[in-house]
């Protein structure tokens, strides 16, 4: 997919085949809870995702303004530039495990500041939003055969929804390593009126701050991201 020029390039599917682990699972995999009520998703619940606050993202008119408007609405609000720099930090590492791993002489930290100047490229002169304990980026795309999608990327103070999101996938399975996978995603679940939803979660390795005398600390270790496709429009 290609970027509007009213909107952003997607992180997601440019550094999704860079990830080692990822453990994609269908639709069938993951039923949502009554946390919020949409008919887009599974009827009867068992992971608790309070996905209410980025419902704005499944709204198929790719207006802009009308996304900003209704994430407003669900409570988010348009960081001020002061804190611009420190919520790209906190999307870059929150999504640290799409990125490249180090490559033959390079280092975590080398790899960490690499990723975060793409962060810090992608958002420029992006709307970026917050909420106590989130972050929030939101880019839309366009493919050639007139494909559109939305996604929602947002980075979590805490690991509880994450964690209980990978608790999930891992639940009744012995063949995985769970501590081996950073990277889990569920869908794609169809749309009643077309199209396709899914849901990616990163979660960073218990190792992953490495020596903090040589690797930048981690401002983030958490981050979802929803994905909806819809039909080209008419």
């Amino acid at each position: 997919m290609q970027g509007r020029p009213d909107q952003d390039m997607s992180a997601g599917r440019r550094w999704l085949i860079a990830v080692a682990a990822v453990l994609a699972l269908p639709a069938a995999a993951l039923t949502f809870s009554v946390l919020f009520s949409t008919p887009a998703f599974g009827q009867s619940g068992a992971v608790n995702l309070p996905i209410a606050p980025v419902l704005a993202c499944q709204e198929d008119h790719f207006d802009p303004e009308r996304y900003r408007a209704s994430l407003l609405a669900a409570g988010w609000q348009i960081a001020p530039n002061e804190e611009r720099s420190d919520i790209a930090m906190r999307l870059a590492d929150a999504f640290e495990p799409l990125a490249e791993p180090p490559q033959g002489d390079e280092t975590l930290a080398t790899r960490r500041s690499a990723n975060r100047a793409g962060w810090f490229r992608l958002t420029a002169e992006r709307t970026l939003m917050a909420r106590p304990g989130a972050v929030l980026f939101m880019t839309g795309l366009t493919s050639d055969d007139g494909q559109r999608a939305i996604e929602c990327w947002v980075a979590l103070a805490e690991g509880t929804l994450v964690e209980g999101l990978f608790e999930a996938a891992f639940a009744g399975r012995d063949d995985l390593d769970a501590d081996a996978v950073s990277v889990i995603e569920y869908g794609p679940f169809d749309l009643p009126a077309g199209g396709a939803f899914s849901l990616l979660a990163a979660r960073q390795p218990p190792n992953a701050s490495a020596d903090p005398s040589e690797t930048p600390a981690l401002t983030a270790r958490h981050g979802f991201m929803t994905r909806t496709v819809f039909q080209p429009s008419d």
